[in-house]
């Protein structure tokens, strides 16, 4: 996440409103989030508790923590996985906002829904 805050700062001129940065924790309680989001400095970055109840694990295949998705300009999922496999997200994001495809990712279809990985 502070990585995720460090891209926000020092991109946010050039990204402006065209990239958001949405943190979905697992945490116990919104409270718990809240508390961790002001100690840590992560203002920039949106943050969402998911309850018990949440599908968002099984929507996205997370498998663990941190677990990435990129979303093109047209609003397509074009990368999930760990932040690892995306080194420099930041000219990941820089691509993705050209308009250009992402390297080194296949496009695959899981129950249906076509995304790229």
């Amino acid at each position: 996440m502070a990585h995720n805050q460090e891209m926000l700062e020092h991109h946010g001129t050039a990204w402006g409103s065209k990239v958001r940065i949405i943190g979905l924790s697992i945490d116990d309680s919104t409270e718990v989030v809240k508390d961790k989001v002001n100690d840590k400095g992560w203002s920039k970055v949106e943050h969402y508790q998911c309850g018990e109840d949440s599908t968002a694990s099984d929507d996205f295949g997370v498998k663990g923590v941190p677990h990435v998705l990129l979303v093109d300009t047209e609003g397509k999922i074009v990368f999930i996985g760990h932040p690892s496999e995306r080194p420099e997200l930041a000219k990941d994001i820089d691509n993705l906002l050209k308009g250009e495809k992402l390297s080194g990712i296949e496009e695959t279809e899981v129950e249906g829904e076509k995304f790229v990985e």
